[in-house]
């Protein structure tokens, strides 16, 4: 019998019922990446010792793109007609498959990905014969991407319970679509307001304060809005169809 009581012990035998569930594709899948990574970053270190370092680019970038098609997947069984009704029938509260989806794909794939690439990149600094400190990776710029990537990963997150199909596509498709138009709303508003002999100068006077103010709220908005609103519709989505 589900409970609309938040329980610690169903939302973790949820998680280790997922993570069953997604184990083989998701190892498949991370054994192709991880493979293809090993080899760039011996290569690397093989024949270009000094650019062992630059592999760090390279694997901030697989982190992102990996991770955001892994949270637009976290919702496949919901959206199969054969495995659907199990899934909405399990015992667990909405808030608890929220919360426990939500972890694997962000928290659980942050620390399972980089004690990977730390290994790989410990290798890489084998093979290359070149000192390179692989405590490296993990400085102030590595924490900042972790930050973006938990907030930007909600954006999927949500797009893997609305979406049916397609999820990842269509996601990034709906994001390019709302990008544009704010782009567009605010570029007007802006020339609205502060545009007063045809140019806006956001070097100096009322635009460089008006730049200010925006940036602020921009600031505020990533950090701290959007990642918990794409949740809480992430949720109601998700009551939706647990209805």
């Amino acid at each position: 019998m589900r409970s609309n009581v938040f329980d610690g012990g169903r939302l973790v035998q949820f998680m280790r019922r997922q993570a069953a569930m997604h184990q083989q594709p998701a190892l498949i899948a991370a054994g192709a990446v991880l493979g293809a990574l090993l080899v760039i970053s011996v290569l690397v270190a093989v024949f270009n010792p000094q650019g062992v370092p630059d592999l760090l680019g390279l694997y901030h970038t697989v982190f992102f793109l990996g991770g955001y098609v892994f949270a637009s997947q976290v919702f496949g069984e919901l959206h199969s007609p054969q495995r659907s009704y199990t899934y909405l029938t399990l015992p667990v509260s909405t808030a608890e498959k929220l919360v426990g989806s939500w972890l694997l794909v962000s928290l659980g794939y942050v620390v399972v990905y980089w004690v990977a690439a730390f290994l790989l990149y410990v290798v890489a600094n084998l093979a290359s014969n070149w000192p390179h400190d692989p405590q490296q990776m993990f400085n102030q710029d590595f924490w900042h991407s972790v930050v973006a990537f938990l907030v930007t990963q909600t954006i999927f997150f949500l797009g893997a319970c609305y979406f049916r199909k397609n999820n990842f596509l269509k996601t990034l498709f709906a994001l390019f679509v709302v990008v544009l138009v704010v782009g567009l709303y605010s570029g007007l508003l802006a020339w609205a307001v502060l545009n007063k002999d045809g140019n806006i100068d956001f070097g100096q006077g009322e635009g460089y304060e008006a730049g200010r103010v925006i940036e602020q709220i921009a600031k505020v908005f990533f950090r701290y809005v959007l990642g918990p609103f794409m949740l809480i519709v992430s949720y109601f989505r998700l009551k939706e169809r647990q209805v």
